[in-house]
C-alpha cells in the first residue's frame, strides 16, 4: 500500500541534544497531529518507523507510517541511498565527487559534470542573480576560512574581505552542449560551495525514493 505519512526534514548539529527543541517539539507534534487524523482501523495497524542518519554536514531524519514496517524501512533505505549519492556528487570535501573535481580543474579548463550537477548549478545561478549576490555557490574559498575542523578563532578580516561581496557567481561559466555539460571558472578566486542548495535537492531526490 501506499504509506499513509512521509516525511524528509534536515536538521543541524545543533538539534543533536536529547533535549526537546522547539523544532523538535513543531516536527513530532505535526506527526502526532497526522497520526490522530488517520482513520481509527488504520491507526490500529499502522506503525510509525523513524531513523536518522548524519550526511552533508547535518542530521537528516525519516518518519514513515506505514502497515509494513519491513517496506517501510526499505522505503528509508531508499532515501537515505540518494541523500548519500547526490553528497558523493556534490559535496566539495571530496576530490572525487564532481564539485570536487570541478573546484580542482576549472580554472585551467572546462570540466565534464552530469546532468544533476548542471541543473542545480543553474538554479543556484539564478537565485544569485534575483538576491543580487547575497547567495552565492561560488564561495567555497570563503567557506572554507570558516572550517570549525581546523580553526578556534574567526579568520583575519582582511581574508574574508578578498571574497565576501564580490558576487563570484557572475566568473562560473555553465555549458550544456548537445553531448556534454562543462563549468568553467573565470576568476581565480572562485571554488564551488553548494550546501546551501545541495541539500536542498537532496531531500526532493530522497522524497521520490519514499513515494
Amino acid at each position: 500500500m501506499t504509506p499513509t505519512i512521509k516525511k524528509m526534514t534536515m536538521m543541524n548539529e545543533s538539534d543533536a541534544s536529547p533535549h526537546y527543541s522547539r523544532r523538535k517539539f513543531v516536527v513530532l507534534g505535526a506527526g502526532a497531529f497526522a497520526l490522530l487524523a488517520t482513520p481509527v482501523a488504520l491507526r490500529q495497524r499502522v506503525k510509525l518507523v523513524r531513523r536518522r542518519l548524519p550526511v552533508m554536514g547535518t542530521f537528516a531524519e525519516v518518519a514513515v507510517l506505514h502497515e509494513d514496517s519491513r517496506e517501510a524501512q526499505r522505503a528509508i533505505d531508499a532515501a537515505f541511498e540518494e541523500l548519500r549519492r547526490v553528497e558523493r556528487t556534490m559535496t566539495r570535501h571530496r576530490a572525487d565527487s564532481e564539485v570536487g573535481r570541478v573546484n580542482s580543474d576549472a580554472l585551467r579548463q572546462p570540466v565534464p559534470i552530469g546532468a544533476e550537477t548542471a541543473t542545480v548549478l543553474e538554479e543556484a545561478l539564478r537565485w544569485a542573480e534575483s538576491s543580487g549576490g547575497r547567495f552565492d555557490p561560488c564561495l567555497g574559498r570563503l567557506t572554507a576560512l570558516w572550517e570549525v575542523g581546523s580553526r578556534s578563532s574567526p579568520p583575519e578580516q582582511a581574508a574574508v574581505g578578498r571574497l565576501a561581496g564580490e558576487g563570484l557567481y557572475r566568473f562560473l561559466e555553465v555549458d550544456r552542449g548537445h553531448e556534454s555539460r562543462t563549468v568553467r571558472f573565470h576568476d581565480q578566486r572562485m571554488a564551488l560551495d553548494l550546501g546551501g542548495i545541495g541539500k536542498g535537492y537532496a531531500v526532493d531526490r530522497a522524497v521520490v525514493a519514499l513515494r
